[in-house]
C-alpha cells in the first residue's frame, strides 16, 4: 500500500505566501510544484549577498575548526612517519598494524 501522506513538494505551496524568491540552484521540479500552485517564483542572488561575509562568531567557528583539522592531520602524520613496513605487507609500529580505523581514531583523538 502507498503511503498517502503529502510529499515535501506537495507541502510546500501551504508553507509559502504567493511568491517566493529562491537562488538560481533550486530544483527546476521544485519550481514547477510551486508553479503549478500558482506560486511565482523568482530567481535571486541575495542568499550570496548574505553569505558575502561571516559574523566574528563564524568565523571564530571556522578558525576553531581549521585548528582542530590541524591538530588531527599533525597526528596522522606523525603516526604514519613513525610506521615501518618491514615487517610485512602493511604499516605497523609498536602498538600493531597501522590501520585506517586507527588512523581515524588517532584524527579524532588530536582533535
Amino acid at each position: 500500500m502507498l503511503d498517502s501522506a503529502p510529499t515535501p513538494a506537495e507541502r510546500l505551496p501551504d508553507l509559502v505566501g504567493d511568491a517566493v524568491l529562491a537562488p538560481r540552484t533550486l530544483p527546476h521540479d521544485a519550481a514547477l510544484y510551486l508553479e503549478a500552485e500558482d506560486v511565482d517564483v523568482s530567481s535571486t542572488t541575495a542568499h550570496l549577498a548574505a553569505r558575502a561575509r561571516k559574523t566574528a562568531p563564524e568565523l571564530e567557528a571556522v578558525r576553531d575548526a581549521q585548528r582542530a583539522a590541524e591538530r588531527g592531520m599533525a597526528a596522522v602524520a606523525a603516526l604514519l612517519a613513525n610506521a615501518d613496513d618491514e615487517a610485512g605487507p602493511f604499516l605497523s609500529d609498536e602498538h600493531g598494524d597501522v590501520t585506517a580505523e586507527r588512523v581515524r581514531r588517532t584524527a579524532n583523538a588530536a582533535m
